[in-house]
């Protein structure tokens, strides 16, 4: 079948199928590294990919955003979100004001599970809360930052 993709981590014995949002013939695959690759398609389709996990690339079936960890924290965290098709994503900090003091993530992402660090060496003890927008899904959750 020519436009579906199969992803192997174990050299072939056994072939999981990717989902790529797309159902024109695709023709071409294209890996800068063993992480990172391409395909085309027909009617000028590409598609990418980023194997951010090492191995770990399961498709979520919803977008999903994770307490962070640790929680307290003292200077950084790890964000997890899932992604369930490729779309453009912001995830973004704010203080209990409602001011923006970090954009973690502005940019198209493919679906996948991605971790995301975040940085508090410059902000001050006290709650935080982050904001995945993907498409039409929004979540957000709260965060403390102990020093």
């Amino acid at each position: 079948e020519t436009d579906k993709i199969y992803k192997t981590t174990n050299g072939g014995i056994t072939w999981v199928q990717q989902q790529t949002g797309v159902s024109v013939p695709l023709n071409s695959v294209y890996f800068v590294s063993e992480n990172t690759g391409w395909a085309v398609g027909d009617f000028g389709t590409i598609i990418s990919t980023l194997n951010t996990d090492n191995g770990n690339q399961e498709i979520p079936d919803h977008f999903t955003l994770s307490q962070n960890y640790p929680n307290p924290f003292n200077n950084s965290t790890v964000i997890r979100i899932g992604i369930s098709n490729s779309t453009y994503i912001t995830l973004k900090v704010y203080d209990l004001l409602g001011r923006e003091v970090a954009t973690l993530v502005n940019e198209e992402k493919t679906a996948g599970n991605y971790e995301v660090e975040f940085d508090g060496n410059g902000l001050t003890s006290g709650i935080y809360f982050y904001k995945l927008q993907a498409g039409n899904y929004t979540s957000v959750k709260k965060m403390i930052l102990l020093k």
